[in-house]
């Protein structure tokens, strides 16, 4: 397994429909369409490229050391690849019936990979993340994907975070921040105002409705028959409403 390969192959791949550099730092809808609304040809694509990889680690019963161990991230990119590829692939190739996979193996590997990214100052402090929201987010949603109360708490402060450096860039003392390509991708920023409102707003929004479902089922409904669990009349109720999100 030749891993710093597949993590430069990962970041290609899952950004290769981003066509303007600029949407790096703030997306566009068209942008996220392709990951998040369900897409049968990305979903092959996904397991054309990488469900080999994703088998080897379930066959291995990879833990966090030995998954930093067999791809050791060096730079902020590739601790982006590594998440997406425990976060984001396994959504993509196990999915309704198959995806206890999910949320039984990846999910947590995830979480602790995202986890370890976040110690060491990724994203909050890597200039070439920082303020390159599209690929900021990334670090966080292992964190919304847990069924875990205190880890959903600490999600809600992950996000609070970035919308705060967002928000320092329309302050008085925008000029302080950054230098050189950072700069750039603040200015950018600051030119599109309304849609970085309109993406904070959304991300609010997607954060506040996993914690909201925690809070009231302590779960996520939708996974109930994937792991075998029976749903309660109210679970039945919500699902009934087409909530098949976290």
């Amino acid at each position: 397994m030749n891993a710093p390969v597949i993590l430069n192959e990962l970041y290609r791949f899952w950004f290769s429909h981003v066509k303007e550099d600029e949407h790096l730092t703030l997306p566009t809808w068209n942008d996220n369409k392709r990951w998040f609304m369900r897409d049968a040809a990305f979903d092959q694509e996904c397991l054309a490229k990488f469900s080999p990889i994703l088998a080897t680690l379930q066959q291995t019963n990879a833990a966090k050391s030995s998954i930093l161990e067999t791809f050791n991230p060096q730079t902020a990119l590739d601790w982006l690849s590594l998440t997406i590829l425990l976060d984001q692939l396994p959504r993509n190739c196990y999915r309704d019936a198959d995806s206890a996979i999910v949320f039984t193996f990846f999910d947590p590997l995830a979480q602790a990979i995202a986890e370890e990214a976040l110690s060491a100052g990724i994203p909050a402090s890597s200039p070439e993340i920082r303020y390159r929201l599209a690929l900021r987010f990334w670090f966080y949603l292992p964190s919304i994907h847990s069924e875990d109360l205190g880890v959903q708490d600490r999600a809600a402060g992950l996000y609070e975070g970035m919308f705060r450096d967002v928000n320092a860039i329309f302050g008085d003392n925008h000029s302080s921040i950054g230098d050189g390509k950072e700069r750039e991708y603040c200015e950018t920023l600051r030119s599109r105002r309304v849609e970085v409102e309109e993406f904070c707003a959304l991300h609010r929004r997607v954060q506040k409705d996993h914690l909201d479902q925690i809070v009231r089922f302590g779960r996520y409904p939708h996974r109930n028959a994937a792991l075998g669990r029976v749903s309660t009349p109210e679970e039945e109720g919500f699902l009934k409403e087409g909530r098949t999100f976290g």
